[in-house]
Formats: structure tokens, C-alpha cells, sequence
């Protein structure tokens, strides 16, 4: 019997030593090499998270546990596949807020946290939608929206985008031989920057808004220079050169351009405006620069200035009577026959048939005028210009200052009688006076409508209400016109960028 139990304990021993498993050996005690740990998930508001650790993924979409996962695991929580309507508002991971602007996952260690069990909260919140109208020639441009700090392209079929409610910055790009002639969101103008890589502009998205990106085509104008001189264009809220190389600037097709041309000589600058070959009226301004606007302008156009500068001894004043004149000789127009001993003989009118006929000639207007005979003269005598004149004449003492009350008459040697177009100005002392351009000599009358005889009149200038030649430097745009009709010289340029799509 003894015998029987020591085989029989010997031969349990045996088994197991053999065979382990039989006595349970299947569930050893766990080691920190293979430790597991549980994440408890709590989850408020419609939105779900993925977990990813190892070769595990999981999608969380509400409060559960989840539970297996290695104690030294990195685990990483992703919510970028949320509805465009949902964003996270708050994550938390065991007890501590993780949450980062713009991020769009958080990764941590499990060894990282004490116990077996780590706590993982998510917050979400719903966004106001809002759907805003797109307009824009995509054949002329594209246009890109900058989301989640990536930018997205914005089809202009669709019409439409819907993005939740708030502020965007967009990207417009230009089409090849085209350029970027504006933004307006919801119906209103909005600045543009203009950066290396496109346009850029800010716009608050509000459902039921708009947002239109106009795009143009190019046009390319041809920019002439005579004399010295510059051409400064104004863009994008600056003034910018025309720069020297080149014959051409690109601008929008259809688009209103000012420019102002700055001359450079020395002297008495006069200066042309030209616009397709036709003089245009250039404003001086304060800064010493000619202004002149360009509407509609389109491919093919032409701009260009003349710069003439003169002595200003040219400009003669006669002692006696105070009149201002220029006597354009050869070395202002080509072709003019003013003599460079020519100067003009001029005397103030009180009797005599010349007075009586300018008598009359102002009784069509008054009975107050101031009359002058005038005579081109040189060392062989009198003789007529064949080129335009430019006269100075003061304004009489007494005589109003309001240029619709003024008349400037030229009475011809064959006795017609033609109403002078003029403008009325301001010299550095305060004194007025009258300024024109004429292509014959004689009789002269000026003419105060707003008095009659014995009285005097002041008032204030309102060049508006009469016909107006501009200042001294602008009266003589025609006289110079012949000098430069033969074709202008010199280059200039400058270029708006043309963008390629993105």
C-alpha cells in the first residue's frame, strides 16, 4: 500500500514537471513587461474621436470604456474627421485640458499616468453654418479659401460655399493675362493686399452673404516720353514710377487710371498730356506733378507727356501796362516766325477809332471795360504770328473778382469781334489776373458786366462759370502740340503681374 502511494505521488510530480499547463500554469501573475491598462472614455455632444495605438484603431462615438491597452502604449486621439458643422471645444486627459488651437490630434504615453485606469473627456460643439454666394470668372482667375491652415480651392460653378461662420482669409490668383480688378463682399468694397504669391483679402462669412472677385484682362498701353520728365501712375492706393526700358505698361482692360507727369528741367516746366495721340488737360498739384485721368482704358491705348522747359526770360512784361506775354520763337515750335528781337508794342486805348470800336464792343456786355492796342513788332516792323501767343493782362483795380463777370474781347484789324476763352488766377503777391492764348494782334477789352459806369464790384473767383484756359504752364498745351505732333520719344514701363493658376 505504501508502495502504491509513492508511485502515485511520483508519478503526479512527474506530470507536472511535463506538462505545466495541467496545474493552471496558463495564467501566470501579470509582470510590468505585459501590463494593460483602460482608457474611460466620456463623450458630451455628437462627435467621435479614433484611437490609435500600435496597430489598434478604434473609433470612440460615445461614453465606454476601452479597456486592453499595453501600460507603456503611445496613444494617439485624432478628431479631424469630424462633420464640417462640429469641432472639438475641449479634450481633457487624465484631468488635464490638452486642447490646442488648429490641432487635429494629441498623442500621449499610458506609462505617463499613475493607476490602471486613465480618464479621456471630449467636449464638442456644433457650428453656425453659413452659406455666402461666390462669384469670379474662373477663366480669368481662381480662388482659394485658407482652412484649418491649408488652402482649399473655391469652384466657381458651385455658386456657393457653406463654411462655418467667421472670419477667412482668401487667396485670389490671376489667370495668365490677367489681373485682379477688385473684391467686393457683400456688395462692398474690400482692401486687397498684393503679395509674391497672389492677392490676399479678409472676409467675415455670414449665412446669406456674398462675396464677388472681379477679374480683368490686361491691356497693355504704349507710354511716350518727350523732354525730361517722369510718369508716376496711381495703384493699389499709392503712387508708383513708370519705369524707364520699355515702351509699354500692362493695366486692366476697362479700368480708370490716373497718372502725373513731373517734369524735370530747369526753368518754366510746360507740360503736354497726350492720350491716344489727342492733348489732354493735365491739373498741376501741389506736389509739382500734372494730373490727367484715363476712363475705360483698353489694349492698344497710348499715354504720353512732353515736357518743354523755357527760360523764364522769355516772359516779357510790358513796364507801363503790367501785361505778361511769351513769344514762342523757333526753339519752342518748329516752324514759328516770332523773330527772337520781336517784342510786343502795347498801349492803353482812351480815344480814337480803335477806342470807339472797342466801346462798342463791350456795350454787348457792360459799360465798365479797360482797353488795350496791341502790336507784334521786330526790327523790321509789324507783322502777325503764325504760332499762338500766350497773353498775362492784370486784372483792372475796382474789377470783379467772380471770372463770370468778366469778358475778354479781341477786336480783329477787319473789325469782327471774338469773346476770348480765359482763365483767372492769383500771382504770389495777391494780385488777379487774366490769362489766354491768341493768334493775332490789335485791339484788346476786358469787360466787368456787374457794374456799370463809375462803380466797382469785388466778389470771389468761381473760374467755374466762365471759360477757362488753366495756369500759365497749361495755357500753352497747344502751343507746344506742334513741337511734339511729329511723334514723341523715349520709353517707359511698367508692368502689372500676370499669374498663373494655383
Amino acid at each position: 500500500m505504501k508502495r502504491n502511494l509513492l508511485a502515485m505521488i511520483l508519478t503526479a510530480l512527474l506530470v507536472l514537471a511535463l506538462f505545466p499547463m495541467a496545474a493552471g500554469a496558463e495564467n501566470p501573475p501579470k509582470g510590468p513587461e505585459n501590463a494593460v491598462k483602460t482608457i474611460n472614455f466620456t463623450m458630451e455632444g455628437a462627435g467621435g474621436l479614433t484611437v490609435l495605438y500600435g496597430e489598434q484603431s478604434t473609433v470612440v462615438t460615445g461614453t465606454q470604456a476601452l479597456g486592453g491597452v499595453p501600460a507603456d502604449a503611445e496613444v494617439t486621439i485624432k478628431w479631424n474627421d469630424l462633420p464640417a458643422d462640429t469641432y472639438l471645444q475641449n479634450l481633457s486627459v487624465g484631468g488635464e485640458e490638452v486642447t490646442e488651437e488648429e490641432a487635429a490630434s494629441y498623442t500621449f504615453n499610458m506609462g505617463s499616468f499613475e493607476g490602471d485606469q486613465v480618464a479621456v473627456k471630449a467636449v464638442f460643439g456644433k457650428y453656425e453654418m453659413a452659406k455666402v454666394d461666390v462669384a469670379f470668372d474662373e477663366s480669368k482667375g481662381y480662388l482659394h479659401i485658407l482652412e484649418n491652415g491649408r488652402w482649399g480651392g473655391v469652384v466657381a460653378d458651385e455658386g456657393s460655399i457653406e463654411e462655418p461662420a467667421g472670419t477667412y482669409t482668401f487667396r485670389a490668383d490671376p489667370a495668365d493675362g490677367c489681373g485682379l480688378a477688385g473684391v467686393r463682399v457683400n456688395g462692398q468694397p474690400v482692401a486687397v493686399r498684393e503679395e509674391e504669391d497672389g492677392y490676399f483679402f479678409e472676409a467675415e462669412l455670414t449665412d446669406g452673404g456674398s462675396i464677388e472677385v472681379i477679374f480683368a484682362e490686361l491691356a497693355r498701353v504704349s507710354v511716350r516720353i518727350e523732354g525730361e520728365g517722369t510718369i508716376q501712375m496711381y495703384e493699389n492706393g499709392k503712387w508708383e514710377g513708370v519705369m524707364p526700358g520699355e515702351n509699354t505698361i500692362e493695366v486692366l482692360a476697362g479700368g480708370t487710371y490716373t497718372f502725373r507727369a513731373y517734369p524735370a528741367g530747369q526753368g518754366m516746366p510746360i507740360v503736354l498730356a497726350v492720350v491716344n495721340d489727342k492733348p489732354v488737360m493735365a491739373e498741376k498739384q501741389e506736389d509739382g506733378g500734372y494730373e490727367f485721368t484715363v476712363e475705360n482704358i483698353q489694349d492698344g491705348d497710348s499715354i504720353g507727356a512732353a515736357f518743354v522747359t523755357i527760360d523764364i526770360g522769355v516772359l516779357k512784361t510790358d513796364e507801363k501796362t503790367g501785361i505778361s506775354y511769351l513769344l514762342p520763337g523757333t526753339s519752342i515750335i518748329a516752324g514759328s516766325n516770332i523773330t527772337p528781337d520781336s517784342w510786343l508794342e502795347i498801349a492803353p486805348l482812351s480815344g480814337g477809332a480803335s477806342y470807339g470800336a472797342a466801346k462798342a464792343a463791350a456795350s454787348n456786355y457792360g459799360t465798365v471795360f479797360t482797353a488795350y492796342g496791341i502790336t507784334l513788332m521786330n526790327g523790321t516792323g509789324a507783322y502777325q504770328p503764325n504760332v499762338p501767343v500766350m497773353l498775362k493782362f492784370p486784372l483792372p483795380e475796382g474789377y470783379s473778382k467772380n471770372a463770370a463777370d468778366i469778358h475778354l474781347l479781341h477786336i480783329a484789324s477787319d473789325g469782327s469781334v471774338e469773346e476770348l476763352e480765359f482763365g483767372i488766377g492769383q500771382d504770389d503777391a495777391g494780385a488777379y489776373y487774366l490769362e489766354t492764348q491768341v493768334n493775332g494782334f490789335s485791339t484788346f477789352v476786358i469787360v466787368d458786366s456787374s457794374q456799370q459806369t463809375g462803380g466797382a464790384s469785388g466778389g470771389t473767383t468761381d473760374a467755374d462759370k466762365a471759360p477757362k484756359t488753366g495756369d500759365a504752364e497749361n495755357v500753352t498745351l497747344l502751343i507746344i502740340l506742334a513741337a511734339v505732333s511729329a511723334g514723341m520719344i523715349g520709353c517707359a514701363s511698367r508692368r502689372l503681374k500676370s499669374r498663373k493658376a494655383r
